[in-house]
């Protein structure tokens, strides 16, 4: 599990695909269920600075973990 000042989460999954183009998907489990729009698009550019720039695309799908 990855903490910071914005939100717990971890990377469930990471595929890439893509000949021409290449796109990296990020399946990320959040351990909150209420996360601003705002947290989300931080927890993605921060994703992007640290796995995203190899890629041409990065999207993140973001799961409700539940216990």
């Amino acid at each position: 599990m990855l903490k910071n000042d914005v939100v717990s989460y971890w990377i469930k999954d990471s595929r890439d695909f893509g000949v021409a183009i290449k796109h990296r998907t990020l399946r990320i489990a959040l351990e909150r269920r209420e996360v601003s729009q705002e947290k989300l698009a931080e927890v993605t550019r921060l994703l992007w600075e640290k796995q995203g720039q190899d890629v041409d695309e990065l999207v993140t799908l973001f799961y409700l973990y539940e216990r």
